[in-house]
């Protein structure tokens, strides 16, 4: 009969220690997560940016520049983050000049240039190309009821069919017939028409002066592909302190590196010389 310390043997389960990954591709894609979840990199990122552009330049950098150890791994980190700061400043840049060649912020310039006064105003639209098909309608609109009165539907459908086309087109919008729709405007048939004809003249008289609307929308968007003055300066300084900060760590990471490869290389030798 078996004694009890030789049955609790038999019976517990033998254990290994863990060794790691054999393989070499075991052994990178190791290295990769020691990287990608170090000490630095977890704080890197904006709630905004994607973590697996981060992960990849760490592992472009990994790959081209081979770290062994925590040292040279934090080393890694440092200039991954540098890059990546590099990267975003690049994108602040670009998000800043977006801002200011907006439309409605080109418009509200276009202004400024023309009349100083803040109740002079530009519409986006003024600063756009001419709608040949707003142009054509609106004079014949204009055609049609300059200087007639118009007593009923009637008599609009077949002597100004363009302005009738547009009241119907208005009140299909509203799901109405005409007269209701008139009615739901608290307008009878002349008052529409005389505020459709006041549109249709502002819109010829802004087609004159777009030309020139136009011509300093598109002044003021090459000035503004730019940064300001005091932005440039304050980005140049930025970009000066990432790149002293690049260099440094990338003057820390060949360093560590030739301190580890020449410690190996007096290791070596001293075992073969305790070997002879």
């Amino acid at each position: 009969m078996p004694s009890k310390n030789n049955s609790l043997a038999h019976s517990k389960p033998q254990t290994r220690r863990a060794t790691g990954p054999k393989s070499s591709e075991g052994k990178a894609k190791s290295s990769g997560n020691a990287i990608r979840h170090g000490i630095l990199s977890s704080r890197a990122l904006l709630s905004d940016e994607d973590p697996h552009e981060f992960d990849a330049l760490l592992a472009d950098l990994a790959e081209t520049l081979r770290p062994s150890g925590a040292i040279e791994q934090s080393l890694l980190e440092r200039i991954a983050i540098t890059i990546w700061r590099q990267a975003r400043l690049v994108r602040a840049e670009t998000s800043s000049l977006e801002l200011t060649r907006r439309d409605d912020a080109i418009a509200e310039a276009v202004a400024q240039e023309l009349d100083p006064l803040p109740a002079f105003h530009v519409d986006v639209d003024d600063i756009k190309p001419i709608d040949p098909d707003r142009i054509a309608f609106c004079e014949a609109v204009l055609e049609e009821l300059e200087p007639s009165d118009f007593t009923d539907l009637n008599e609009l459908r077949d002597t100004a069919p363009t302005a009738y086309a547009h009241l119907a087109s208005d009140a299909e919008d509203d799901d109405v017939e005409i007269s209701v729709y008139l009615a739901d405007q608290d307008k009878g048939l002349n008052s529409y028409l005389s505020e459709l004809a006041h549109w249709c003249r502002r819109q010829l008289h802004g087609a004159e002066k777009r030309p020139e609307r136009i011509a300093i929308a598109e002044l003021l968007r090459a000035q503004r592909l730019m940064p300001a003055a005091e932005l440039c300066d304050l980005l140049g300084r930025y970009q000066t302190t990432l790149d002293n900060q690049l260099y440094k760590a990338l003057r820390a990471f060949r360093d560590a590196q030739e301190w580890r490869l020449a410690t190996m290389a007096a290791v070596a030798g001293q075992a073969a010389t305790s070997s002879l």
